[in-house]
C-alpha cells in the first residue's frame, strides 16, 4: 500500500501546484478593477441645529443638495457586492465655513476602505439669515365668479390672522395674506375652509416651502346676494331766493344704481330716494351742488352692488334758474272767442290786429317760448257773468281781457285787452 501511494509522488505533487496556480490565477483575472456610477444621490443633513439654534434659517443654493453623478472606484467582485442603499453622501452643518458651504463627506457603509469616490460636486452652498416672525391680518381673495344676477357681499374668516416666519429676504417680501375662496357659480351663501396665499408687493405669489405658518386653511362665511338695478331720485328742500325758482331737476353721474341683498328685501325696492334736511336749496340765487353718500340712503338689508370699488360718495347739482319776464305779440285771431250768449254773433274788429302780452317765469321756460305756445280765449258768457252785462248792444264795440292758457311754471302777468264787435240776430 506504502509503495503505492508514493508510486509516481512527483507528478502527483506538480498536479497539486499547478491547481493552486491555476486558482490564484483565475481568481485574480476575475477580480479586475471596476467602475460604478450613481445619480441623483441626496445629500443628507447633519448637525443642522448648528445654524436653527441661533434663531437662523438655511435654504439650499443652485441644487446643491443633490449629486447628480458619483462615480465609484473598486474591484468587480465589491462593485458586485454593493447596494444603492450603501452609499451616503453627508453635510455636516457643524462645520460649515464662512462663505456657506459645507463639505460633502461621501462614503460605504460596506467596503469603505475598497472604495474611492469622484463626485460631481464636493460642497454644498447654503444661503443662511436671520428667522423672522409676522403676524398677518387675512382678507378674502374671490376665485371665479358667482352665478348671474348674484354678487359676493360680506364675509367672515376664522381666524382672521396668521403667523409666518422664515427668512428675512423672504419675510420682507409679504405684504398681504389671502385666504382664496371659490364662488364660482354661487347662488347662496358659502361655508368652506380657504388655502392661505401670500403675495409681495407685486401681487406675485410667494412660495411657503420654506417658510412656517401656524395653519393654511382658516374657516370662511361668504354673502352670496342677489342684484337689481333702481333709479335713484334726488329731492331737495327749501326754498330758492326771492327772482329765483327751483326748476325741479337735479343732475348726477348716478342716476341708476345696481343694489344687492337677499330676494325678499330686494323685491320692496322700486327706487332710492335721496332726500333731507341737508339737502337744502334755501335761498339759492344759483346751481347747488350737494355732495352725498348713497349708503346712507338704502334701506336696511340693502347694500350697493359695487361698495367694494367705491366709496358711495356721488355728487348731484340742485339747479336754479332766475325769474324773467318777457313780451310776446299774439294777433287778435289768435285769440278763440268762446261761449257767445243765444241770438248774438261776436267778431274781432279788423282794426285791432295785435296783442302784447308779458309772461312770467323761469328764463330756461322763456328762452324759446313763442306765441303759438300761448292759447287764448274770450269767454262771452263769464265776460258777461263778470262785469254785470245782461245784455249785448248791436255793432257795439267792447274791450275784452282775454283767458291765457300756457305751459307749467310760467304765467301771463299782463295783456292787451282785444276788441270784439257784437250784432244781434234776426229772428
Amino acid at each position: 500500500m506504502k509503495n503505492r501511494f508514493f508510486h509516481n509522488w512527483a507528478l502527483k505533487v506538480s498536479s497539486v501546484v499547478i491547481a493552486v496556480v491555476l486558482w490564484f490565477v483565475i481568481y485574480t483575472i476575475d477580480d479586475l478593477p471596476d467602475t460604478k456610477n450613481l445619480y441623483n444621490v441626496p445629500v443628507t443633513f447633519v448637525n443642522t441645529e448648528a445654524i436653527t439654534d441661533q434663531e437662523k434659517v438655511y435654504q439650499v443654493l443652485d441644487g446643491t443638495d443633490v449629486v447628480r453623478r458619483i462615480t465609484i472606484n473598486s474591484t468587480t467582485s465589491v462593485i458586485a457586492d454593493l447596494r444603492e442603499s450603501d452609499i451616503k453622501v453627508e453635510a455636516d452643518f457643524s462645520k460649515m465655513k464662512l462663505d456657506g458651504t459645507v463639505e460633502l463627506n461621501i462614503y460605504s457603509e460596506r467596503h469603505n476602505d475598497d472604495i474611492t469616490f469622484k463626485s460631481t460636486s464636493e460642497e454644498l452652498k447654503l444661503l443662511v439669515e436671520d428667522r423672522i416672525q409676522k403676524s398677518l391680518s387675512l382678507d378674502t381673495e374671490w376665485k371665479g365668479e358667482p352665478a348671474k344676477g348674484y354678487i359676493v357681499g360680506a364675509d367672515t374668516l376664522s381666524p382672521n390672522r396668521i403667523s409666518v416666519s422664515g427668512a428675512e429676504s423672504i419675510m420682507n417680501s409679504i405684504v398681504k395674506a389671502m385666504a382664496v375662496v371659490d364662488v364660482s357659480g354661487a347662488s347662496e351663501d358659502i361655508f368652506t375652509y380657504a388655502d392661505i396665499v401670500l403675495y409681495d408687493a407685486e401681487g406675485k405669489e410667494v412660495s411657503k416651502d420654506h417658510l412656517e405658518i401656524n395653519m393654511t386653511q382658516v374657516s370662511a362665511t361668504v354673502q352670496v346676494l342677489a342684484t337689481k338695478t333702481v333709479p335713484v331720485t334726488y329731492v331737495s328742500t327749501g326754498t330758492p331766493a326771492e327772482g329765483f325758482v327751483a326748476t325741479g331737476e337735479s343732475s348726477s353721474e348716478v342716476t341708476e344704481l345696481l343694489i344687492a341683498g337677499k330676494p325678499a328685501a330686494l323685491a320692496n325696492v322700486m327706487e332710492i330716494v335721496v332726500e333731507g334736511e341737508d339737502i337744502t336749496i334755501e335761498g339759492a340765487t344759483e346751481d347747488v351742488v350737494k355732495r352725498v353718500d348713497l349708503d346712507d340712503y338704502l334701506p336696511s338689508g340693502i347694500n350697493r352692488a359695487d361698495r367694494q370699488s367705491n366709496n358711495g360718495q356721488v355728487e348731484v347739482t340742485f339747479h336754479i334758474a332766475p325769474i324773467i319776464t318777457k313780451e310776446i305779440t299774439l294777433r287778435s285771431g289768435q285769440v278763440e272767442i268762446t261761449n257767445v250768449p243765444e241770438g248774438y254773433s261776436m267778431a274781432h274788429v279788423e282794426r285791432s290786429t295785435e296783442i302784447v302780452v308779458v309772461v312770467r317765469g323761469a328764463d330756461y321756460l322763456l328762452e324759446d317760448i313763442s306765441s303759438s305756445d300761448i292759447q287764448a280765449s274770450a269767454d262771452i258768457q263769464a265776460w258777461m257773468e263778470t262785469t254785470g252785462e245782461r245784455s249785448l248792444e248791436h255793432e257795439y264795440i267792447y274791450s275784452i281781457n282775454p283767458v291765457f292758457e300756457i305751459g307749467e311754471g310760467l304765467e301771463v302777468i299782463s295783456s292787451m285787452p282785444i276788441e270784439i264787435i257784437a250784432n244781434v240776430l234776426e229772428e
